[in-house]
């Protein structure tokens, strides 16, 4: 009789347990394709390259995506990286903020902060102390420029974010996407947000219903 290996069977590769712990406090569950979705954009993200997720209206995308940046916010903690989510519309960017605050800001995960044009103009907050603070951002284009040109936003903050996910992305008219992240082209309104963006090395998550229309750089 031949004697068992001490050897213990690997592991297949899931979600890790905060993960799975913060959707079961809230009482969602998870499905097989949107955990496959989420670790095989995460991988390619891990390795240095830009991930994009395509999938049908009400299939999970934003819980995919949020999975996503809470588990690069996680991994990358000692260093206090941050992801920034751009949106098309405010009422997208209010409903992906309260919907992280619920299942992923009040499990202790992230600590998520909407950006908007009246946090701008409001002189009853330290913004500056807010966003070093906090590391998973919600705004449109328009309101993140405004924020970081105002000085809301500060130089060193704004370097910490390494992961750009684009939500409902071809509302942005997607044109050209390099590898590594540069020469990301959109719409007039967002060029000013990709001239911003530029000064550090970051990695984009796009997700939408709609498949990508970018082409390869000549």
């Amino acid at each position: 009789m031949q004697a068992e290996s001490s050897t213990p069977a690997p592991r297949e590769e899931g979600l890790p347990e905060y993960i799975i712990a913060a959707l079961r406090r809230v009482g969602l569950s998870r499905r097989k394709y949107q955990e496959t979705a989420c670790l095989n954009a995460l991988n390619l993200l891990r390795d240095g390259e830009n991930a994009e997720i395509n999938l049908p209206p009400g299939t999970g995308k934003t819980l995919i995506g949020q999975m996503i940046a809470c588990m690069w916010i996680q991994e990358r903690s000692p260093t206090n990286d941050k992801v920034l989510c751009i949106l098309p519309s405010s009422v997208l960017r209010e409903q992906h903020h309260w919907y992280c605050v619920w299942w992923a800001g009040e499990s202790g995960l992230v600590r998520p902060l909407e950006i908007t044009s009246q946090w701008i103009r409001s002189r009853m907050v330290w913004h500056q102390g807010q966003a070093e603070e906090r590391d998973f951002w919600f705004a449109l284009p328009t309101a993140f420029c405004n924020a970081v040109e105002s000085g809301h936003i500060p130089f060193n903050a704004l370097r910490r974010i390494s992961l750009v996910l684009i939500d409902e992305y071809d509302a942005f008219s997607v044109g050209l996407l390099r590898a590594g992240g540069y020469g990301l082209r959109l719409s007039a309104p967002s060029e000013r947000l990709f001239r911003i963006l530029e000064c550090e090395k970051r990695r984009y998550l796009l997700i939408s219903a709609t498949p990508a229309r970018h082409r390869a750089e000549p």
